[in-house]
């Protein structure tokens, strides 16, 4: 199950360097405010993703034994999922 974590969390990775490329060689029009917010100033949103992943790695760790543990490694690749249909609505 580590496995998986760890792939949705590289690419997971890719896609928000993706993101932090097309917002400074692109325009970007977000509709979140908070992550338009966040994509004004790159160190507070790269910041923010350090924080969300250090969590969700720090819950892994903590259930690594129980069944919730493959319910946040499935969660790595939805959040890997939207961070790419995020990329490709913005590219369309």
């Amino acid at each position: 199950m580590k496995k998986l974590l760890y792939a949705g969390w590289l690419c997971s990775l890719g896609t928000f360097g993706l993101t932090i490329y097309m917002n400074s060689h692109y325009v970007i029009t977000e509709l979140n405010p908070v992550i338009g917010v966040l994509l004004g100033n790159t160190y507070y949103l790269i910041l923010f993703y350090g924080f969300m992943w250090c969590a969700i790695f720090m819950l892994y760790d903590h259930f690594k034994n129980t069944y919730i543990a493959h319910y946040i490694a499935y969660m790595t690749l939805f959040i890997f999922s939207f961070d790419l249909v995020h990329d490709l609505v913005q590219v369309i």
